[in-house]
């Protein structure tokens, strides 16, 4: 069970709705944000990226206010995660959607080369994926249609290994 902590100022429902993206493989519970425990990084590419410092701990945060620079990041099983406003609800969903399957110790970043993926994809998936690898590797990555299958296939591995 994961608990989730809203900065105040942050549209709750638009949370909500986005976790409804998510398979009913993670559970969650809220917590009032003054109960976190976090520390916000002061330098580099990370500064101003908020991490919560208890396992099982997500932090959902305004990334505009905090001058984040990524949307996401997981150290040991607990997750921060940027709201920059202009993100679509099942973006956001995404994006939380990756970060736990990273804090699961999943390869959400490897989808393009993640060679049992491919073999777990029907034969139309494959060809389409194929050909879009070699004409648009760049988009590919950021696809939601490719995304949302490939976090499919890594929710239902850690189904398996449960």
């Amino acid at each position: 069970m994961y608990r989730i902590f809203i900065e105040p100022g942050i549209d709750e429902e638009k949370i909500l709705k986005a976790l409804k993206v998510l398979p009913g493989y993670f559970k969650f519970e809220f917590k009032d944000w003054s109960d976190l425990d976090y520390s916000v990084y002061e330098e580099g590419d990370w500064k101003g990226f908020i991490m919560p410092s208890k396992v099982g701990d997500i932090a959902i945060f305004d990334g505009i206010k905090h001058e984040a620079r990524f949307g996401g990041g997981t150290i040991s099983n607990r997750c921060g995660i940027a709201v920059f406003g202009g993100e679509s609800i099942f973006e956001l969903g995404l994006r939380i959607w990756h970060e736990l399957l990273h804090a699961k110790g999943m390869p959400a970043d490897s989808m393009l080369g993640n060679l049992e993926f491919i073999g777990w994809m029907d034969a139309a998936q494959k060809l389409s994926f194929t050909v879009s690898r070699i004409l648009r590797k760049n988009k590919l990555a950021h696809s939601s249609k490719w995304q949302v299958l490939y976090y499919h296939f890594l929710t239902q591995k850690l189904l398996e290994g449960d």
